[in-house]
C-alpha cells in the first residue's frame, strides 16, 4: 500500500496527523509518523520501521496568528510492503514539489486552524483538494511491481516517472481550485 500522511505540529497537544489518504491506512501503521517531527527540525528524511517505510519532508508555513508566526508541517509518503520494497529517497523531487506547492497556498494556515478560523473551513477544503491530488497521482503498487513476484526487490520511481507525476501536479494550478 502506499499512502500519504500530512501532519501538523500543535502546540497543545503536540504532532498529530491533519489529512491521509487513502482512508483504509491502519492506525499502528500511523502512529510512528507524526512523531518523527519530535526528532527531526527540517528537510527530507527517509525513515523504516518494519514494514513501513516513509519518505518524509518537514516543512514551515506562514501563520500570522502563531508563535513566532509560523506552522511546522511534514508529508509523509507512507509504503507498507513486504513482498517488495520502494526506494523513497526516489520521491524526493515530488514531495519538495508539493511543499512548494503547499507553502504557496493563501491563508493556509486559516484552513490548518479551520476548526478556530472564521473562513477556515473553505481553506480546509482546498488543502483536503490538494493533498488526495498529490496522492491520486503517485504511482499504485501495480505501476511499480508486479503483485505476483516472491522476490524481494528493490524498485524507484524513475525520473521520468518523476516528471510525469510533477507535469501533472503542475497542471493542477490552472484548474480553478474554488469550492461551491
Amino acid at each position: 500500500m502506499i499512502g500519504i500522511v500530512l501532519s501538523m505540529f500543535d502546540t497543545c497537544v503536540g504532532p498529530k496527523i491533519l489529512l491521509k489518504y487513502p482512508n483504509s491506512i491502519k492506525s499502528n501503521y500511523l502512529d510512528h509518523i507524526p512523531k518523527l517531527m519530535d526528532v527531526f527540525e527540517a528537510g527530507f528524511i527517509v525513515y523504516e520501521f518494519g514494514n513501513l517505510k516513509t519518505a518524509n519532508y518537514v516543512f514551515e508555513v506562514i501563520n500570522p496568528g502563531a508563535r513566532g508566526n509560523k506552522d511546522t508541517l511534514m508529508i509523509s509518503i507512507l509504503s507498507i510492503q513486504e513482498q517488495y520494497q520502494l526506494n523513497l529517497n526516489s520521491f524526493k523531487d515530488i514531495i519538495e514539489y508539493f511543499v512548494k506547492e503547499i507553502t504557496n497556498m493563501k491563508d493556509l494556515y486559516k484552513g490548518l486552524h479551520f476548526e478556530d478560523i472564521k473562513g477556515g473551513t473553505k481553506e480546509y477544503k482546498k488543502l483536503k483538494k490538494l493533498v488526495n491530488s498529490f496522492y491520486n497521482f503517485l504511482p499504485k503498487e501495480d505501476a511499480v511491481a508486479e503483485p505476483k513476484l516472491r522476490q524481494k526487490l528493490t524498485f524507484e520511481l524513475s525520473t521520468l516517472g518523476k516528471s510525469a507525476i510533477i507535469s501533472q501536479l503542475s497542471k493542477l494550478k490552472s484548474v480553478n481550485m474554488t469550492i461551491p
